[in-house]
C-alpha cells in the first residue's frame, strides 16, 4: 500500500512539475524576465514566494542587469524559490547554515547544467 501511495505522490509531483514548467515558460514568452517568471509561478503553484521577492528579482534578469554575464535568471529564480522554502530565517542567523538548503541548491544547479549545458545566461543564449 505504501508503495502505491508513493507512486501516486510521485505522479502528482510530476504533473505539478510539468504544469509549473509550462506556466513559467508561457510567462517568459509573454513578459520576459526569467527570475520573475519562475518566482511568480512558484508563488501561484506552491505559495512560498511573496510579491516583494518577485519584484526584487527583476534586476537578476539576463544574468544581472541584462548583460548576460551572470547566472541564468531562470536558475537564479529557482535558487531563490528554494531558499524561500528552506533557507535560513533572518531572525535566526545563529542557527547554522541550513545545509539542507545548500544541498538542494547544489542539486538544482547540477541538474540545470546537465539539462541546458551551462548556467551562465550568455552561454545559454547562444
Amino acid at each position: 500500500m505504501a508503495n502505491t501511495l508513493g507512486l501516486i505522490m510521485d505522479s502528482d509531483r510530476i504533473v505539478l512539475a510539468d504544469e509549473t514548467y509550462q506556466k513559467a515558460t508561457q510567462y517568459e514568452l509573454d513578459y520576459g524576465c526569467c527570475p520573475q517568471c519562475v518566482l511568480a509561478t512558484a508563488q501561484e503553484t506552491i505559495g512560498i514566494v511573496g510579491d516583494q521577492m518577485v519584484k526584487a528579482s527583476h534586476g537578476l534578469s539576463g544574468g544581472g542587469a541584462p548583460f548576460g554575464e551572470g547566472v541564468c535568471g531562470t536558475l537564479t529564480g529557482g535558487l531563490l524559490a528554494l531558499s524561500a522554502k528552506y533557507g535560513r530565517d533572518r531572525d535566526k542567523p545563529d542557527k547554522g547554515r541550513y545545509i539542507n538548503n545548500v544541498k538542494k541548491a547544489k542539486k538544482l544547479r547540477e541538474r540545470f547544467r546537465a539539462e541546458f549545458g551551462g548556467i551562465a545566461c550568455r552561454e545559454l543564449q547562444q
